[in-house]
């Protein structure tokens, strides 16, 4: 029988195992050793594997920089005025998993070893990246106006996404150590693979946003409900759209469309139209969540795919409320899983406006002039952050006062409204209309840029932000690496454009009386009441 000290010894040793946190990320093979089993610390590839000369793509690509170790010490002492676990491995993202140099690329290039033309570009027959124009140009264009041959172009995409391959696999450790002087993630090592393109897409935004993993219901996101909310999804959709462009069988003309969700005519086309619909049917189960399963034997939009080919990953939530704490393998989809959706079932959240409205979109684009405000979350005063507004924190009649607590507000409630899937935050990419929903909020994003001209992003590491998302933190777990600074530029300074972004012309214009203006009308109310 073994002795008590024995006991207490094994117990602590399982109790250590379950809070060391666990490191998991996506790195391009590339980027690791020749047996695939360890990242390495420079993230510099070769074009030709046998020549140096060809590190980042060589001369006029890019070059081998070292990463910026204040960055990770500023989001390390920051950590304390977060949600996260101190060993949380996203804090130190990409220090935390032993990278110490990367490829910056020049304007023109992008990819992990610069081998890539960045979004604007395109490989002229010579083999070099020259800036799009004319019919080369990436525009992300209203669904609405797209034509059935789009439309199957864009289907047969995300299609080969879902089947294809991708170049990164995910790495798994565990992570020992809260210095910062030099995190790394030690002990168990493995990788996962092969994880197709598109369950790829989806799990880097399960990743940013799931859950402490002591408990789920604490919030360690690093990808909404604070200041890099715009900036992240921005960053997402330049990567996704990157990949689906490789699979396209006309790479010029690939760009992700919007669904402008203002025009209510959309719902009908989009997805209640039978056979015809772009988007597939709007019931594809018999209720608004997951828990029971009625699904339709293809994914029936104007392109059929098989059921078994859209089978989820990373869903083991069955609520939308609580974040996803645990991990997942984004290898192994989850048999008898579906997209599911169940538009406007969700009466407990919804409202009779259902969608958002054109109103509340023009107020807002018209009415708030800073892209955020303290305390820099999901509590900022809407006059004063564009991002909370527009990610759906804030009562939007007024602007000036907190969401309503029961009904979700502007992106949160079409997340709501499209039930199911959709309805599930972290793993809401395994819905392709996810895309289009969130290239429509980026849309809004631009028209505000274009409209306040604003150049610089807030707030910086000086503040109490959340780790990840502070102007020269890394987003995580992009790669390129690039920060939200990088990002918070126009979409032409990033290489595309939309077909609309037209400031708009009704604008609301909601004016807040300064203490003058108060006592005015205070004065004439007197005066008038003398003589009445």
């Amino acid at each position: 029988m073994p002795s008590v000290g024995a006991l207490v010894f094994l117990s602590l040793l399982v109790l250590l195992a379950f809070l060391l946190p666990r490191g998991q990320c996506q790195f391009p093979m590339e980027c690791l050793n020749a047996q695939l089993n360890s990242v390495r610390t420079e993230c510099c590839p070769l074009e030709v594997p046998t020549d140096s000369a060809t590190k980042c793509g060589g001369s006029g690509k890019g070059v081998c920089v070292d990463l910026d170790m204040k960055v990770y010490s500023q989001q390390f002492n920051r950590r304390k005025s977060s949600a996260c676990e101190p060993n949380d491995p996203r804090i130190g993202w990409p220090y935390s998993f032993g990278i110490r140099r990367y490829c910056k690329c020049t304007k023109a290039w992008d990819g992990p070893g610069c081998t890539d033309c960045a979004e604007g570009y395109r490989k002229n027959e010579k083999g070099n990246c020259v800036a799009r124009s004319g019919t080369h140009a990436i525009v992300r264009r209203n669904a609405l106006g797209m034509t059935d041959a789009e439309w199957i172009t864009f289907w047969n995409v995300i299609n080969q996404a879902k089947m294809t391959p991708s170049n990164y696999l995910v790495y798994k450790g565990t992570a020992t150590t809260t210095e910062d002087t030099n995190p790394r993630l030690t002990g168990t090592v493995s990788f996962v693979k092969p994880v197709t393109v598109y369950n790829l897409i989806v799990w880097m935004h399960y990743y940013a946003t799931k859950g402490n993993k002591s408990n789920k219901l604490v919030q360690c996101d690093f990808a909404h409900e604070q200041s890099g909310f715009l900036t992240w999804h921005r960053a997402w959709l330049l990567f996704v759209e990157r990949e689906l462009r490789k699979l396209s069988a006309a790479p010029d003309n690939f760009a992700i469309p919007y669904w402008d969700w203002t025009d209510t005519s959309t719902v009908n086309q989009l997805f209640n139209n039978g056979a015809q619909s772009r988007m597939g049917r709007s019931f594809i189960a018999n209720n608004g969540d997951k828990s029971a399963k009625t699904p339709d034997p293809s994914f029936n939009a104007i392109v059929n795919f098989k059921s078994s080919q859209w089978q989820t990953v990373c869903t083991d939530n069955k609520d939308a409320g609580p974040r996803i704490a645990s991990e997942c393998d984004p290898s192994k989809p989850e048999v008898g899983s579906y997209i599911t959706r169940c538009l406007g079932c969700r009466k407990d959240l919804l409202d009779s406006r259902a969608l958002p409205t054109a109103a509340e979109q023009n107020r807002t684009i018209d009415c708030v002039k800073w892209l955020d405000s303290d305390p820099w979350d999901k509590t900022s005063k809407g006059t004063d952050s564009f991002r909370n507004s527009l990610e759906g924190w804030v009562n939007t009649t007024t602007l000036d006062k907190p969401g309503n607590a029961k009904y979700h507000e502007f992106h949160n409630r079409v997340h709501i409204y499209m039930g199911g899937t959709m309805a599930d935050v972290s793993p809401a990419p395994n819905d392709p209309i996810f895309l289009l929903h969130h290239a429509n909020v980026d849309r809004i994003f631009e028209i505000w840029l274009k409209k306040t001209k604003k150049t610089k992003f807030i707030p910086d590491s000086s503040k109490k932000v959340h780790p990840g998302h502070a102007k020269n933190d890394w987003i995580v777990p992009i790669i390129p690496f690039v920060t939200h600074e990088d990002i918070f530029k126009t979409a032409s300074a990033l290489g595309y454009a939309y077909d609309n972004t037209t400031v708009p012309s009704a604008a609301i214009h909601l004016t807040f009386p300064s203490l003058t203006q108060t006592f005015i009308v205070a004065v004439v109310a007197v005066i008038v009441q003398s003589f009445a």
